[in-house]
């Protein structure tokens, strides 16, 4: 009974003592990101990343940085012929990933680590001339497509990031970061290429 009494004591004391370690803290930003990999004429698009994080300091000069975030990114492609036009891949993720910091000074920090993305929607939206293929009409007449593609891709992804942040009053946190994709998301029949996310990030945090 006295060990059963003193290891619950150590456990609270343990948990009580890293808690109190432990920052949490919330962000929000801007994404740029594109496709790599085998599709050609890809360009970048904006979209917005917000979260939630944890700091874990191990140390003065090293710390833990687990975070769940929602991320919309993608990519645009410009049709490769003379037809006008273009396509956006616009897809959302829940992100969770685990970044291991190195703090430079007080203020600065540089990051590494991996993350794993949850893929909740995909959509093509198209951009083009709907005369393009009527010889006899010489008239533009664009037109928007919107599709549904999400079983076209595969729900999950993972990569690195790589990413430095400036704190003030250890308080509020600038970040920027690169998100560089692993695996081969797509899941199309007809295309037996890879394509991968690139994502540069901008954010702005607060600890709380």
């Amino acid at each position: 009974m006295k060990k059963i009494v003193l290891s619950a004591i150590f456990a609270i004391v343990l948990v009580s003592n890293i808690t109190s370690q432990v920052k949490f803290g919330v962000k929000s930003g801007v994404n740029m990101s594109k496709f790599s990999g085998d599709l050609n004429n890809t360009e970048i698009i904006y979209g917005f990343n917000a979260g939630v994080f944890g700091e874990l300091k191990l140390s003065d000069k090293i710390s833990l940085q687990p975070e769940l975030s929602f991320s919309k990114q993608g990519s645009k492609f410009d049709y490769n012929n003379e037809s006008p036009g273009y396509k956006e891949f616009k897809m959302e993720y829940i992100n969770s990933t685990f970044m291991l910091k190195y703090y430079l000074t007080k203020n600065i920090s540089v990051e590494s680590g991996p993350q794993i993305g949850f893929l909740l929607s995909a959509q093509d939206i198209g951009l083009f001339d709907a005369n393009a293929f009527i010889l006899e009409l010489e008239e533009v007449e664009m037109v928007t497509e919107v599709e549904d593609v999400k079983d076209s891709y595969k729900n999950v992804d993972y990569g690195v990031n790589f990413g430095l942040s400036y704190e003030i009053k250890k308080k509020y946190i600038i970040s920027a970061r690169y998100y560089l994709g692993f695996k081969n998301i797509e899941d199309y029949e007809s295309f037996s290429g890879k394509i991968k996310n690139e994502v540069l990030s901008f954010s702005i945090g607060y600890k709380f």
